[in-house]
């Protein structure tokens, strides 16, 4: 089962050094709340078609989600 959701934050930076944070998941742990752990399923840098598991902690339990990027646009 496949499900999309969007994400939306204010954030006081430019939209190529956040572009370029969000594909960086070694750095998710300094920003994304409950992380527990990210594997990924892929070598190299994020790219249409990478894939991870992601563990994170809600309401006192680990749940652990895979996604797979199906869209991926570079700001100008």
């Amino acid at each position: 089962m496949s499900i999309r959701f969007e994400v939306k934050r204010t954030i006081q930076e430019t939209q190529p050094i956040a572009y370029k944070g969000l594909l960086d998941l070694d750095s998710a742990k300094h920003w994304m709340q409950g992380l527990v752990g990210i594997e990924r399923l892929d070598v190299g840098p994020i790219r249409l078609g990478s894939q991870w598991k992601e563990t994170r902690k809600m309401f006192g339990k680990e749940a652990t989600e895979h996604f797979e990027v199906v869209e991926l646009t570079e700001p100008d």
